[in-house]
C-alpha cells in the first residue's frame, strides 16, 4: 500500500510508477484518511438512527440523532477521531443553515 502513496501510476499501454513528492504523498494520504473517516461516520450515523427507529416502525414519529459542535474545542495541541466526527459534521450541518 505505501507504493500507492509514494508512486502515481501511469498508464499508456505500459504501466509507469512515477514518484511522487514527500508533499504529494502525504496529500494522498491525508484524502484518503479524510474519505475513510467521512464514509465512517455516515455509516456509523446511519446505523445509530436506524436502530433509534426500529422501535417506531408503523408509526409516524421518528427519532435522530444530533450533533453538537463544542466552539474551542479544535484548539487542542492534539485533535481525536471524535474531534474529526464533530468537525465532519458540523460541516454536513452547516449547508442546511447557509
Amino acid at each position: 500500500m505505501i507504493q500507492h502513496f509514494t508512486h502515481r501510476a501511469i498508464l499508456t499501454g505500459s504501466v509507469y510508477a512515477l514518484p511522487r513528492s514527500p508533499k504529494e504523498a502525504s496529500y494522498t494520504c491525508n484524502s484518503l484518511a479524510k474519505g475513510l473517516y467521512g464514509k465512517l461516520f455516515t455509516w456509523i450515523v446511519t446505523r445509530i438512527n436506524e436502530a433509534l427507529n426500529q422501535e417506531n416502525k408503523g408509526t409516524k414519529s421518528r427519532k435522530v440523532i444530533g450533533i453538537l459542535d463544542i466552539f474551542g474545542f479544535e484548539a487542542n495541541a492534539h485533535n481525536s477521531f471524535e474531534q474529526l466526527c464533530i468537525n465532519f459534521a458540523n460541516e454536513k450541518l452547516q449547508k442546511y443553515t447557509r
